[in-house]
């Protein structure tokens, strides 16, 4: 287990931030779990407290989805990881992020620029029912706690996943190997020998086969529900931010908006394509398989081993890969279909309002 979890260091040291390892679930980190939970739900909170104090708008409603729907991505991830217990591109986007809300106050204390804007600039709108001018940092404090929590959870979740199917995909790998080896024979070696060593390979191989499908499908039990939520609210998420970054796009003064939207945007089709990704090449690996068993010299084998071959042959026939909900599969098709979703809603809400 040890060696096992050398090779998680990255994704150990991101998840244990965020108090989701599953090892070492010590009080503390529970604390720490639900204080983190905490912080991320109370700003979901007070991201839906508008629609109470403000008059509700169609523009204003998307504008107030379009950051409520991403933030549930985050949280909904982090919950599908706390379950389930028993990079520079990404550091670049959180930097300017993070400075989004206070460059104003930068550039009039350290370059004397004179800016008419209010120098309380929040692109997230939520409504604490307190005064925003005199309590700006505190804010800014809840908002950051809440932004750095969602992007560990993201970038170490999605890492912990991909590690976990790139492991699924060497098992296949291995079976595959195992079959095309198993064939290679020595004709110095006894018939009722080699006869031997040819079963048991093979059979070492639909066992790694069958431990690599044990494996993939234990991993969509047990996230099937949270990634149904996940995939559904990201679809949604992409369509809000499509619209707010083409209604921010050519206005000069809401340049930080159009950013904010566009990285929420990049961020769900990067997660959704690097996801769908590692679907495909479950597939590939898996097909795989059965290629090799094909092409490979079947008929010089004992008969029992030509019936487990076949046994294999006749289950390619069934497509497999990593399915959420019972209807979605994770493949490059899917994330096709999700995209196309995405953009069929962003092109209606689009129409209706103009």
């Amino acid at each position: 287990m040890i060696c096992i979890v050398e090779h998680f260091r990255i994704q150990r040291s991101l998840l244990f931030a965020i108090g989701v390892w599953p090892y070492n679930q010590s009080k503390y980190v529970r604390f720490q779990y639900s204080l983190f939970l905490v912080v991320t739900n109370s700003f979901i909170i007070f991201q839906l407290t508008p629609f109470i104090t403000s008059v509700c708008t169609v523009n204003l409603i998307i504008k107030l989805l379009s950051t409520i729907v991403f933030s549930l991505v985050c949280v909904i991830h982090q919950i599908s990881f706390w379950i389930n217990t028993d990079v520079v591109i990404a550091v670049c986007c959180v930097f300017i992020v993070t400075l989004m809300p206070i460059y104003p106050r930068i550039l009039s204390t350290f370059l004397l620029v004179n800016i008419s804007r209010p120098l309380y600039n929040m692109q997230f709108v939520t409504e604490y029912f307190i005064d925003k001018e005199k309590n700006f940092y505190l804010i800014l404090l809840h908002t950051y706690a809440f932004f750095y929590i969602a992007i560990i959870t993201l970038v170490g979740g999605g890492m912990m996943v991909y590690a976990y199917l790139k492991h699924v995909c060497g098992l296949f790998s291995i079976a595959s190997y195992r079959i095309e080896q198993s064939m290679i024979l020595n004709i110095y070696e006894n018939t009722d020998l080699r006869n031997k060593m040819i079963e048991k390979k093979i059979r070492l191989a639909v066992d790694v086969h069958r431990t690599a499908i044990e494996l993939s499908d234990l991993f969509t039990s047990s996230f099937n529900g949270t990634y149904f939520c996940l995939m559904v609210v990201a679809v949604l998420c992409l369509c809000f931010n499509l619209y707010e970054v083409l209604e921010t796009a050519l206005l000069r003064d809401k340049v930080e908006e159009f950013l904010l939207h566009l990285i929420f945007a990049s961020a769900v089709l990067l997660y959704s394509f690097l996801a769908n990704t590692s679907g495909e090449e479950i597939i590939e690996h898996y097909n795989n398989m059965f290629s090799t068993a094909y092409n490979v010299q079947w008929y010089m084998a004992p008969i029992r081993v030509q019936k487990l071959i076949l046994f294999l042959l006749q289950r390619s026939c069934k497509m497999y890969g990593l399915k959420t909900g019972g209807l979605f599969i994770a493949s490059l098709e899917g994330f096709a279909s999700l995209c196309t979703a995405s953009v069929s809603y962003f092109t209606v809400i689009y129409s209706v309002q103009k």
